[in-house]
């Protein structure tokens, strides 16, 4: 079995105007010209040929399903497919393309058809096959190839192109993917990395061509007189040939010298830009180690601030709580020395008969708790007796002692 490259290529559709264009080149459809002529939106369609091509909901030529119908169909699987809420300026579908090395045709063992359904396959299990919208398989041009129509979103349902093209790299990956799942297994080789290699467009290609027709159009060459030998002729021939070719080949020559200045100033860029990654390289070094420190930095001063604070409180509390405890020993102690200042005042008559009781050698605990057992023993009087008490320690305190 001869071993050809695979091609897989994607595309970014960023407008529904894409989306529309390119559902019209894959779906074949044509349109009327000025002079009432019709053309086809895809220019190297063949008539003939195009009768074995395929789409989503026409597989088989005796399908009455008209081209504009497929279109509105697609149309309608595409606007299903987008989600409601999405940014303006995203990018609303994608298009792959597969195909494979023309010579592999004339291998019998390659079965390109089932090469292309895998392809098909791969798309629907990598993009979601809820999100793949149109495939068309086009018979008709050189070498067979599949185009699929996806809408590129995430897990989550958003739109988000950048995830699936990323940047080279994350394009070349794909390329890797779809070798290791779909190209192995028909012994087809991977694309050549790291090329260079810059696709132009097929409307660009198409331009080309025809202006190269037309060029040769032109071309008429003189025949051949009589008498005139046919090396003569060829001679001749030859100098009107390359005074034809010559001025086609100066803008070659000019585009040549303009690559080369393209790929100088490139070389002086990648040398520019290479520098500059490692100046903010180095930039993000700094700032990276300047934060640890401020980090650091700040974490000692958070500590410093919070010891100072609790240090500050406990002295406050320590204050507040010693002014209160010196408040109420000072005012225990003018109890206690005015209650024995009257002793006769403060006796009681208990079991073994009236006594007279010193609180001075009492503690405020104790003190509280004679008080107490008063209460218990005669209310009314303990009442009666403490009112007295009142009246008169503040009478001796407006009358005789200075707070």
């Amino acid at each position: 079995m001869a071993q050809g490259f695979e091609v897989f290529r994607m595309e970014k559709l960023k407008t529904e105007g894409a989306v529309v264009r390119s559902l019209r080149h894959d779906l074949d459809l044509s349109y009327e010209n000025e002079q009432g002529e019709k053309e086809w939106y895809r220019k190297t369609r063949n008539d003939e040929l195009s009768k074995q091509n395929q789409y989503w909901g026409k597989v088989r030529a005796e399908d009455t399903v008209t081209q504009d119908e497929l279109y509105q169909r697609a149309m309608k699987r595409w606007r299903s497919a987008l989600p409601e809420k999405r940014r303006k300026n995203a990018v609303v579908g994608a298009q792959a393309i597969f195909s494979f090395s023309h010579e592999l045709l004339q291998d019998k063992n390659f079965k390109f058809g089932k090469y292309l359904s895998d392809c098909l396959e791969f798309c629907r299990k990598e993009f979601g096959k809820d999100n793949v919208v149109n495939w068309a398989l086009h018979m008709d041009e050189k070498t067979p190839h599949i185009t699929v129509l996806f809408v590129p979103k995430d897990e989550k349902g958003n739109l988000n192109a950048r995830k699936i093209f990323g940047n080279k790299k994350t394009l070349s990956e794909w390329q890797d993917k779809f070798h290791a799942e779909v190209g192995e297994k028909y012994n087809l080789k991977r694309g050549i990395k790291k090329t260079n290699i810059i696709h132009q467009t097929l409307d660009r290609f198409y331009g080309q061509l025809k202006n190269l027709d037309e060029d040769l159009d032109k071309l008429e060459l003189s025949k051949k007189s009589l008498g005139e030998s046919w090396e003569d002729y060829f001679t001749r021939t030859k100098a009107e040939l390359k005074s034809f070719v010559e001025p086609m080949l100066k803008p070659l020559a000019t585009l040549r010298t303009q690559v080369a200045k393209f790929e100088k100033e490139r070389e002086n860029h990648d040398v520019e830009y290479s520098k500059r990654l490692s100046e903010l390289a180095a930039e993000r070094s700094k700032l990276d180690l300047d934060q640890k420190n401020n980090d650091k930095y700040i974490a000692e001063q958070v500590q410093k601030g919070k010891k100072e604070l609790s240090d500050k409180l406990r002295s406050e509390i320590y204050e507040e709580l010693n002014a209160q405890f010196m408040a109420s020993h000072e005012r225990y102690n003018e109890v206690v020395e005015f209650l024995d200042a009257e002793p006769y005042k403060f006796s009681r008559k208990t079991a073994d008969g009236e006594k007279s009781i010193s609180f001075a050698s009492m503690t405020k605990q104790e003190l509280a708790k004679e008080l107490a057992s008063w209460y218990l023993d005669d209310e009314p009087t303990v009442h009666k007796r403490k009112r007295e008490i009142e009246r008169e320690f503040e009478r001796n305190r407006v009358n005789t002692r200075t707070y």
